[in-house]
């Protein structure tokens, strides 16, 4: 009999856990960003890659394969960013040849043993470094510009980004908030769940 009695309890235990299983979905719009939606299958692959996504970034991605405006901001960036760090690369093996010659022209003239020679030779050496970085003074200013312009379009982005995802994330908490009744229903068949398992316990 008390056998009986534990294997109604677990019944009812696993009952209620199915349908409150299948009453816990929340239901999304159809016009729902994919990054917000809930079904199953998105469920597994969220939880188990829920380190690594990035709503916001996956918010506007979406955005951007909708807007024509967006994906021509982004590739406008990108040929920015590409031919900037290709300027650079190519200034910096450039000066980095002139900046090998005069070391290793300074070795070479350390190892003139007449001193009034080798000085006037260090001083030819210095003169043309000096000039050749007044030469270059001019890009290094661009560079700067250049390097501030960038961090100007990274720093928009980023709103422009927030500001666009704010919107569809407003819309999704108005449009997607689960109705009040389903907690309180399961508050009830939870009271009827406790007080079963109450009066068929036995006393202890």
């Amino acid at each position: 009999m008390l056998k009986s009695k534990y294997c109604f309890i677990f019944l009812v235990v696993l009952l209620f856990s199915c349908e409150e299983n299948r009453e816990d979905k929340i239901h999304v719009k159809k016009n729902t960003p994919k990054a917000l939606q809930n079904s199953d299958e998105l469920y597994v692959s969220s939880f188990e890659s829920r380190g690594k996504e990035n709503l916001v970034s996956d918010l506007y991605q979406e955005l951007m394969e909708k807007n024509s405006e967006l994906r021509k901001l982004e590739e406008s960036r990108n040929e920015f960013n590409e031919r900037h760090q290709n300027y650079l690369y190519r200034f910096d093996e450039y000066d980095s040849k002139s900046q090998q010659y005069y070391r290793d022209a300074n070795s070479y003239v350390n190892a003139i043993n007449d001193s009034i020679l080798r000085k006037k030779i260090e001083h030819l050496l210095t003169r043309n470094e000096e000039k050749y970085k007044h030469i270059i003074s001019k890009h290094t200013g661009l560079q700067n510009d250049l390097s501030k312009l960038s961090s100007t379009i990274e720093d928009r982005l980023i709103v422009l980004k927030v500001l666009l995802t704010l919107e569809q994330i407003e819309k999704y908490e108005k449009d997607n908030l689960p109705d009040r009744k389903e907690p309180a229903s399961l508050i009830r068949k939870g009271g009827k769940v406790s007080s079963k398992l109450d009066s068929l316990t036995p006393k202890y």
